[in-house]
């Protein structure tokens, strides 16, 4: 509701300032300023970037120890480990990843086509009244 408040607003400021605005211009112009659609790209470059961690399998580890703990001589011991998943977790990992960007995506077109929409009920309305006002 707020974006049909602030479009509706905007077109109303530009035909008040005496220019006229096409449909088309009102429409790229809402899509090229929507909030919601930069944060739905952004989204999907936050889950791009996500996606390149899903196959990452871990850092090793190194542990020194070193002293008398085993006998009566000072011992040296270096412990080494990794963490390594089962194989079909990371291909889960990564297959989640792909769908998250492909979702991300099917997002931005559902958001774009809701602000087209939206900014196009707005206009037609909004000559409406203006017909019913020369009327």
């Amino acid at each position: 509701m707020n974006k049909i408040i602030f479009v509706f607003c905007a077109l109303i400021s530009f035909t008040t300032c005496g220019q006229k605005i096409s449909l088309d211009e009102a429409v790229q112009t809402a899509l090229k300023n929507n909030l919601g659609i930069k944060a739905a790209e952004y989204q999907i470059e936050y889950f791009k970037e996500l996606k390149k961690t899903g196959s990452d399998i871990g850092k090793l580890s190194a542990t020194w120890m070193h002293g008398q703990y085993n006998s009566i001589y000072q011992d040296n011991n270096l412990m080494l480990t990794q963490t390594i998943p089962f194989p079909t977790t990371l291909s889960n990992q990564l297959r989640l990843g792909k769908e998250q960007v492909i979702g991300a995506q099917q997002n931005l077109i559902v958001q774009q086509n809701s602000l087209v929409y939206e900014v196009k009920s707005v206009y037609y309305q909004l000559l409406y009244q203006h017909a019913v006002r020369k009327l």
